[in-house]
This record gives structure tokens, sequence and C-alpha cells, in this order.
């Protein structure tokens, strides 16, 4: 059977077309029917790359018994999170609020008005370890709800007021009061706190499982940049930083064949990575190795830092060009965890994954992955990294290598002991060695070329990961800025074609009145764009010298600054009965222009509702975060902007909203540090000058 998501313009909708479950398309006519049944919703969100949506669509979803349990009981919905972000924002807020940790699939079950009152997110298709099965969720739910109405609409209730947000972003400041400014003192003490939480012998911050925390890493070399000379020794930022990057470089979670990242590591070492390869994660890594090559260079051009920044900088913007590229220009989405294995099996990491006796010298094995197929289960190292580069901390500063005795050592699959010091590595990546082999770098030497070589081969007669060929407007922004800063820095002419290609590519099919957020084969997606596509989507405007669109995506932005109707806070409505129209461009002089103002990540839908503005970045910048990037951008010259209601607005207006935005999230920045990584990089730009 074909349900109705076949003309989906997301993949992974498409990729369930065929489960005996009568999927429905996120809309408002689901809701109707569920109300005129007089039964409950299950919303069920997931994407593309993501490994346990895949398990579960297998296991359950693919079940005809499942399938006739949904339909007799239930009105089922399935969405792609990155095609509708702030839907799934509102419904990870209630599963966070129930179980106090998130994740996805999220299976979310709702009132006939959207009003979440149960939500979980993997569920096997029997009981296991203490979890229910998901056929007994449903039973569960429908008895529930036919024979318990009260206590599903007691909780649904409960949860409506704190899943709707509007803070105001005056704080309650009196009207002319000054906005405070971000001083030193906040931002020492957030660097502190950051520095305090690193894992000194591995790099990165916090325990398992580690995310490449990127935004923190500029952060921390912007406040280098600060505050250090080239003469000088290295600081902590610097050493912070170059312990994470040789980390991630040596591990397996970074493809030492393709080039680029995975999504995380599930161990310390960076050794076993998530496997999914997501375009946002590596814009960032691209633009934070950049700016890491960039501060290494103005102290030692030749140094191995500087050498290994490059290698990292080149080896991922290939990876992009040659993985992620889509015919006109623009960037995919990502690519599966999962891939088909030696068996037709589709298992985790297949694509990547070796046999141990079978990975060349000199890169090492590193697992076995949990996940994978028995037959190839090693991801492949480079451990000789870490040594060799940090082998040039001695001469710079102690502070530059892990502490002593924890120099990070490759241990084997049985855990028994360290690697040699053989080198081992990927073909020259924009280094050169100028010594030949004695002084070449551990991917330079010819073992390491022919070794990357024999497993590129090996791979080429495997299938590649599905990709998703969805065109998301703020990661293709994410993606444009940081080819375009790496191409000018670097002088690689072809970086920058490439971003412009893709600023065309999304300008022509996400761009009609206004910014939509994706696009699938130029045509759009549900979802109009959020604060975080329109702000990310000018700064690569501006990036590119495309003023007339950089005003035009800035407008767009300011267009989610807005002013709460106070007698109906809390309405369902949407948009409109969350926040006045027109925005931020009713307000009057330049002094209060934005008082009483509240900020949005995305309007509401008429499903569910507008909600304030998350200030907490993650693996990238939040809408918050990037608006005042975008503002910045703004300030920088003399021209006044028109908001998405034509009405103009001052240079100094602008100046003015970006210290409300910075001094807005000043209450967080001790308690949540790592989670402020964009904000912190943006605050230590302003304390330059």
């Amino acid at each position: 059977m074909t349900n109705q998501l076949a003309s989906s313009t997301s993949p992974y909708l498409r990729a369930h077309a065929d489960n005996p479950v009568e999927w429905r398309p996120w809309g408002r006519d689901a809701f109707v029917e569920a109300r005129e049944r007089d039964v409950p919703v299950l919303v069920s969100i997931g994407y593309s790359t993501c490994h346990w949506c895949h398990v579960m669509a297998r296991e359950s979803f693919s079940d005809p018994a499942v399938g006739e349990l949904l339909r007799e009981s239930i009105v089922a919905v399935k969405l792609d999170r990155e095609e509708l972000p702030a839907v799934d924002a509102f419904y990870m807020d209630a599963l966070l609020a129930m179980r106090g940790q998130g994740g996805w699939p999220l299976n979310v079950f709702t009132t006939p008005d959207a009003r979440p009152f149960f939500a979980g997110t993997y569920f096997p298709p029997e009981p296991r370890d203490g979890m229910p099965s998901f056929s007994q969720v449903v039973t569960t739910i429908a008895r529930t709800w036919s024979q318990d109405r009260e206590r599903a609409e007691s909780i649904a209730d409960q949860l409506a007021s704190s899943l709707v947000r509007l803070p105001d972003l005056s704080m309650g400041l009196p009207a002319d009061a000054p906005v405070p400014e971000v001083d030193d003192d906040t931002l020492t003490a957030a660097a502190e706190n950051l520095l305090a939480t690193e894992d000194t012998r591995w790099g990165g911050f916090g325990a398992t499982p580690k995310f490449p925390p990127m935004l923190s890493l500029i952060h921390l070399l912007r406040r280098h940049d600060r505050f250090h000379t080239p003469e000088a020794p290295a600081g902590s930022e610097l050493a912070a930083v170059r312990r994470t990057f040789a980390g991630i470089a040596a591990g397996g979670m970074r493809d030492q064949v393709d080039g680029g990242i995975a999504r995380y590591s599930v161990d310390a070492q960076w050794h076993i990575p998530h496997f999914e390869k997501m375009l946002f994660d590596n814009a960032m890594y691209l633009k934070a190795a950049v700016h890491w090559c960039e501060a290494e260079r103005q102290r030692e051009p030749g140094s191995r830092f500087t050498r290994l920044a490059l290698r990292e900088v080149h080896d991922t913007a290939r990876f992009l060009l040659e993985r992620l590229q889509l015919p006109n220009g623009g960037f995919a989405s990502g690519l599966d965890a999962d891939s088909v294995d030696d068996d037709a099996h589709r298992t985790e990491g297949a694509y990547y994954l070796e046999r141990a006796d079978e990975v060349p010298g000199p890169f090492t094995p590193l697992g076995p992955v949990d996940a994978a197929a028995p037959g190839r289960p090693f991801a492949i190292g480079f451990p000789a990294i870490t040594d060799w580069v940090h082998g040039e901390s001695a001469g710079d500063t102690g502070e530059g290598a892990p502490e002593s005795g924890a120099t990070p050592r490759h241990v084997t699959p049985d855990g028994t002991g360290p690697s040699g010091t053989e080198p081992s590595g990927t073909e020259p990546s924009g280094t050169e060695s100028s010594g030949g082999e004695a002084d070449a770098a551990p991917w330079e030497t010819s073992a390491a070329v022919a070794a990357r070589h024999e497993l590129a081969d090996r791979r080429a007669q495997r299938q590649l990961p599905n990709r998703d060929a969805k065109l998301v407007s703020e990661w293709n922004g994410l993606a444009i800025i940081a080819l375009e800063e790496a191409g000018r820095r670097l002088g690689e002419d072809e970086w920058i074609t490439a971003a412009r290609r893709a600023f065309d590519a999304v300008v022509e099919s996400n761009w009609g009145d206004s910014l939509v957020r994706s696009s699938t084969d130029g045509v759009a997606g549900p979802g109009s764009a959020g604060l975080a596509d329109a702000a990310q989507m000018a700064v690569a405007a501006h990036a590119l010298g495309e003023h007339d669109w950089f005003r035009r995506m800035l407008g767009d932005a300011l267009g989610f600054v807005v002013f709460p109707q106070r007698d109906r806070e809390g309405s369902r409505d949407g948009a409109e009965g969350d926040a006045d129209q027109p925005s931020a461009a009713s307000g009057t002089g330049s002094a209060h222009r934005w008082e009483g103002a509240s900020l949005l990540d995305a309007h509401g839908d008429g499903i569910v509702p507008a909600r304030g503005s998350d200030p907490l970045d993650d693996s990238t910048p939040s809408g918050r975060s990037a608006l005042i990037e975008a503002l910045r951008a703004a300030t920088e010259g003399e021209d006044d902007t028109v908001d998405a209601n034509g009405r103009p607005v001052s240079t100094q207006e602008l100046a003015d909203l970006r210290r409300r935005l910075l001094a807005s999230v000043m209450p967080a920045l001790q308690q949540a540090t790592r989670s402020l990584g964009w904000v912190l990089a943006e605050a230590e730009v302003d304390a330059a000058g």
C-alpha cells in the first residue's frame, strides 16, 4: 500500500510511503480527522540520517499488525524534523518536560488540538530492558483516551502553559535604563567555566557522548586573538583548541579516507563515531579549522599545528564538494548513518568499517563498533597524529600538550596496549613537506598515501550511504560562510566559486516572496523559514558581498522581533494569536524602539503556537545568535535597513537591538557556558573593539 507520504519533499518521509501505517503529513487535516473520530494523534518525528529512526521503521512501522492497531485507534502523523524544526522543538520540549532527556525518533501522543500528553523516543517491537513494546504503548494510549480522558486532558493542560514562552527582551528594565554590556569580567568567568570542563587528555568538553564543540572552539580562538600576540607563548585557550582538533583528527569520528566528520563520538577518545555525517557539523568544523589555521600561521607558518590545521581545512572542503554538493550547486543535508553491508543488510557504518586485519598500516583499527555487522566492525584511526603534533608542544608551551603522563595513545581493540609510533594518515591535503619523507607529516608519507588509496578503492566497491538531498537554507548558509572564508584566507578560488553557486541555488529554490526553510529538487518544502534560516542566509549574503540580498534576508530576520499582545499571551492561534502584526518596525524612536519586544524562533503555524527564542546554541548557532551576527554585519555599514514590512531601521537601532540580544543571555552565561559558544564568540568580537 502507499500512504499520503509518497509526494512529500522529504526523502525521510518518502521512505515511509510504503509502510502499512496510514501516515498523514503534518497539517490541519490530520487533527480535524482526529477530532471527528474522537481519537488521539501520534506525531512521529525523525530525519533521514537517524540510525534509530530506521531501526524503529523496520521493526514497528513496517509491521502490518502495528499498522492495523494504529488505524483502529489513532491518527498517525509523520514529519521530518529538518523541514519543520519549530514543530520538532515544541514536542521535544514536551518530551524533556516529561522524561528529562530527549532524542529521536520522537514519538508524541497528542489531543486532537495538538496538545501533547505522552512522549517517548524509540520503542522496541517486543518488551525489552524495561521498555514496553510500541504496540503496548499504543494500546495503553488508546485505552487511556477512551476510559480515562480526564487524565490525558489534565496532563495536556499542565504542559500547555510551560511550552509557550515569550520572554520580553527588555528584561524588565525601566524605559530609560541603559542596556547592560557583556563586560570583561563576565567573559573571563565564562571562559574559565568552559575550560574547567575540558577533557585535558583527549580534548573536548564534558562527558560522553562527545559532540564536536566547534562553536566553543571559535569562542576560545577569538578570545586568544584578543589577548595573545604571535610572539607570546600559547595560552590555555589555544592549548584547548589544539587538544580537541588533534583528538578529533586522529580518531574514527573523523573520516580518514573521504574527509569530513561524523555527528558525534560515543566514547571520550573520539574513536567510535555515530556515523551520520551532517552538513552543519562539517560546515562548522571547516569554519573552526580555518580560524585555527590562521591563529597558528600567525605564530609559525610551518609549524606542525599549522600543517594539521591545513589538512583539516582541505579535507573538509573536499568532503563538502565531493559528497554533499548537489547538481545545482547547493549542499545536501547529510549522509545516512546506515548503509548496505556485505550481506546486503542495512547496518550502521557499513560503508566506513573494516576488518581489523584488513586495515592497512599506518592506519589503525578502532573498535569494534557495537551496532556494526560482525564481519567488518572496526573504524579507522590515525593515532600517530596526536603524538606527532603534540611533539612540538614542548617548543611552544607546556600548556599545548596533554597533562604529564596523559599524552593520547591508541588502545588496541582488545584494550591491551599502546600503538607504535609508525605514522599514519591520508594523502597530502594542502600541505607540503620541505625535507622529503623524513620531514613528512603522518598523512604525507608514501605508506599513508598508498594506504588511503587502498581503502578508497575498497570503498568504491560498496554502496554509498543514502544522501538526503534537501536544500536547507540555514545549513547552506553555514556552508557558504565557511567556504567563502576558507577560500579567501587560503587563496582557494574553487571554494569561493562553490560558495557563490550554493548561494545562487538557495535563492533560486528557496526564495519566492520570502525565504522558505527547505526545498528538494527545486520544490519548496512545507515549512517557512525560521529566524536561523533568515539570519544565516543574511550573513552568507554579506560574506559574498551580495548587499541587496543581505538587506532582504536581514529584513526577513527582523520579522521575528515582535510585540506581544499582553492580554492574549498563551493564545494557541498561531503567530496572530501570540504577537502583534506588524513587527518591531512599529516601534518609534531609536531609544525605545525595542521596548517590550520579544524574539521568535519561528512563527506559529496555527497548529502549534509561536514561542519565544531559545537562547542556547547547539551544534549550530541558535536563531538568536545568528541574528546577533547578522546585526554586527549590518552595523559595519552606514546604510539603513528595512524590516519585513518595508519600514526603515537605522544602523543605530540595529546596534541597540544587538546589545539587547547579547544582554538577554547574560543570566545564562555562567550556568550554560558550553551552550552559548556563538554568543560568547560574538561578545568577544565586541570586546576586541
